[in-house]
């Protein structure tokens, strides 16, 4: 089975796992439990609705996918692949995103993130992360608890310990949608928690200086590499038979090799 889909099971959990979490820990968030629930029964009813009522009132046969499984779908030779790197290569992992170059016939991705990491970082990396991690959820349940009822920050803890949560049995750290969403959610919530201070001028200063190589790279590749993107894939792709992969971590190695076969 494809473990690139998400089990409907994991994904129905994760925001009740969560919700749980903040009702026992602050129970005056009762409202936002409240009305993620009732958000979730909405949802079932208007799937329901649009993919069986309707269509059975029509006369119409509904071509529907069932996603709902009780295996791990090949997770675990893929996490056992995760954890042989990790040991072989303990310290640095095998560099990020190099896991796919292993390839297996599962997936491109261990679909856990604290796999991933040890396996692609190190153990080092994956412990600090680890401690950054546990250490913002847990200032964050600590304001949920102080002060009056706050549905923003909890709308936010919500957020990131559910894809926390998800990102333990897919790949939540991996696919550059759910990545964006969540460097979005966590800086609100660094925002919404933190007790700004006056930045003091040389930090301002210095951060300015620091942004204009990053303006300068950024605008190189949008000019001189975004506008061949369409002929460096059909080039790549006629030059080593790949065809089109469905994620770019399939084929093991970045870059793709250009028009021009030198980049």
């Amino acid at each position: 089975m494809d473990s690139g889909k998400t089990d409907q099971a994991t994904t129905t959990l994760t925001p009740g796992a969560s919700a749980a979490v903040v009702l026992m820990v602050a129970p005056r968030q009762w409202r936002l439990a409240v009305v993620q629930t009732c958000a979730g029964l909405i949802g079932v009813l208007l799937f329901t609705l649009l993919f069986h009522l309707i269509p059975a009132w029509l006369d119409i046969s509904p071509d529907l996918r069932d996603s709902l499984r009780t295996s791990l779908s090949g997770r675990e030779s893929i996490w056992l692949l995760a954890w042989e790197m990790a040991k072989e290569n303990p310290w640095l992992g095998v560099g990020p995103m190099h896991y796919a170059a292993t390839y297996n016939p599962v997936a491109a991705h261990p679909h856990q993130v604290i796999l991933q990491w040890v396996a692609e970082w190190g153990t080092p990396a994956t412990l600090m992360a680890l401690c950054l991690g546990v250490w913002g959820m847990w200032f964050g349940l600590s304001r949920l608890r102080q002060g009056e009822v706050d549905n923003i920050s909890a709308a936010l803890w919500l957020s990131i310990a559910g894809a926390l949560i998800l990102a333990q049995v897919d790949g939540v750290f991996v696919m550059p949608y759910t990545e964006t969403w969540l460097a979005i959610l966590i800086g609100l919530a660094i925002a919404k928690w933190s007790n700004p201070k006056p930045t003091p001028s040389a930090q301002r200063v210095f951060f300015r200086v620091l942004a204009i190589p990053v303006i300068l790279i950024l605008g190189n590749v949008l000019i001189n590499e975004a506008p061949t993107v369409p002929e460096d894939s059909e080039a790549h792709m006629s030059k080593h038979h790949t065809g089109w992969t469905p994620r770019f971590w399939a084929q093991g190695w970045i870059p793709m090799d250009g028009v021009d076969g030198v980049k």
